[in-house]
């Protein structure tokens, strides 16, 4: 359950924010500044920062540089009334998550919040996948009655390199240029 520290010195943010998160999802902490704030972000108490910036200027981007070197690996998210282009820009290359705009959205900082602590990626084996090698058989007679199911059964074997892209393309390629022979010949064969 992650820690959401709220620096506010208003209470209408904070207040937003607890109306529309789950306190038993995001529990919130809320303080008036980051000097209250430097013993709980440099123990690693806190799992992401809300910051509430009512003018961006140069002070508030001091602020964000300090509470990221406290808390480096803790997302930071801003909300503010007004948002200047470069200082916007400025607050990303400082290492905000994201910038919000007032009032609060109760969809948009659950989704924001979710994502931001859903892990991102399934860890990746370093092994590859093993390969299960079954080779389609080109050489079965053509029947029209069961062309139907034999194409069905033929295209099933596909399915075993659903992990292996390479050897699912390479079997349906072979696979493909079978059913396209198949019919060429057929198409040769019959009288015009």
């Amino acid at each position: 359950m992650p820690t959401l520290l709220v620096i506010s010195n208003k209470l209408p943010l904070a207040n937003a924010l607890a109306e529309v998160l789950d306190p038993t999802q995001f529990p919130i902490v809320r303080l008036p500044s980051i000097a209250h704030a430097e013993t709980l972000l440099s123990r690693g108490g806190i799992d992401a920062t809300i910051l509430d910036i009512d003018q961006p200027n140069a002070q508030s981007l001091l602020l964000i540089k300090e509470l990221q070197s406290l808390a480096p690996a803790s997302p930071i998210v801003v909300y503010t009334n007004s948002l200047p282009p470069l200082w916007e820009n400025d607050a990303y290359l400082l290492g905000v998550e994201r910038i919000l705009h007032k009032p609060v959205s109760g969809p948009i900082i659950n989704t924001l919040l979710n994502r931001i602590f859903t892990p991102k990626h399934l860890p990746i084996s370093s092994t590859p996948p093993p390969q299960i090698s079954t080779p389609i058989s080109t050489s079965i007679p053509y029947h029209p009655e069961v062309q139907g199911l034999e194409a069905l059964r033929r295209f099933s074997t596909l399915l075993t390199h659903g992990l292996d892209s390479s050897a699912l393309l390479q079997q349906f390629l072979l696979l493909l240029r079978e059913i396209l022979s198949r019919g060429a010949r057929r198409a040769r064969s019959r009288p015009p």
